[in-house]
């Protein structure tokens, strides 16, 4: 599990960085060190958050309570609270099933400091890649060939 915030370039002037939780599996633990600028791919996954079942908070109490309800303990409902037991909160992570270091060709920080034309972005690729993209774009069906390539798995993809 590491934590990633925002670049100071990223950021407007005088802003604190965002910062999100990254939990990563199998290969993905050593591809990133401290300090690294990476891009990763995966989903936002929902979990719980066990840190705030260690801090201190409301025990049971085993003393009888004087409210003016003498001999009145024994009935009623209390609540969990008053059992001990705590409500369970929950926090968003990132679930990267792969990461990388940042490209700046492919949506880096210099992509967003200035304007890309296709010129720029031709020159930036091999003659094997450019063919590869310009060969893509004359197919009719790209935008169904891309569908079925990219999301395989997901149902009514059509």
């Amino acid at each position: 599990q590491v934590r990633i915030q925002e670049t100071q370039g990223e950021l407007p002037r005088g802003s604190i960085p965002r910062s999100v939780e990254v939990i990563l599996r199998a290969e993905a633990v050593e591809s990133a060190q401290a300090g690294d600028k990476c891009d990763f791919t995966g989903s936002l996954i929902v979990v719980p958050d066990v840190s705030q079942l260690s801090t201190p908070g409301l025990r049971a109490e085993t003393g009888s309570r004087v409210t003016g309800t003498e001999g009145y303990e024994s009935e009623g409902i209390r609540g969990l609270r008053a059992l001990g037991i705590r409500e369970l909160s929950y926090k968003l992570v990132f679930l990267a099933c792969y990461v990388a270091p940042t490209n700046p060709r492919f949506g880096g920080k210099e992509l967003r400091d200035e304007e890309q034309t296709a010129e720029s972005i031709k020159n930036q690729m091999s003659v094997k890649e450019w063919e590869k993209v310009f060969e893509m774009s004359q197919d009719k069906n790209l935008y169904h060939n891309l569908c079925t390539s990219l999301f395989p798995t997901i149902h009514g993809k059509n």
